[in-house]
């Protein structure tokens, strides 16, 4: 029997499981946001950078890795944004009909 090791694994799967081995922190304050992002994208390629030196091999699949975790920032970003002005622009409209009222 072939002794089964994490290389050896389907590359989906191995994609799958280094995918997971980081978290995304989030912050609900907006004035933080910037700064939670830039250390989020530093975290993401520092860690990128140390799993490439576990094992050359896993090269290929951390440059899609890197890929899909730069694309879950940048969504996650784009929905906090979209939240935020969302609740501003419904306390505005609420604030403009009372003060007209």
């Amino acid at each position: 029997m072939a002794l089964r090791t994490f290389g050896t694994l389907p590359r989906e799967i191995r994609q799958q499981i280094l995918k997971n081995t980081i978290t995304p922190c989030s912050s609900n304050d907006p004035v933080s946001w910037s700064q939670a992002e830039a250390s989020q994208e530093s975290t993401v390629k520092q860690w990128t950078l140390t799993l490439k030196l576990v094992n050359k091999d896993m090269e290929g699949d951390m440059r899609w890795v890197q890929k899909e975790w730069m694309e879950r920032l940048v969504r996650e970003r784009e929905e906090r944004y979209r939240g935020w002005w969302g609740g501003l622009e419904r306390f505005m409209g609420d604030h403009m009909r009372r003060a007209h009222d």
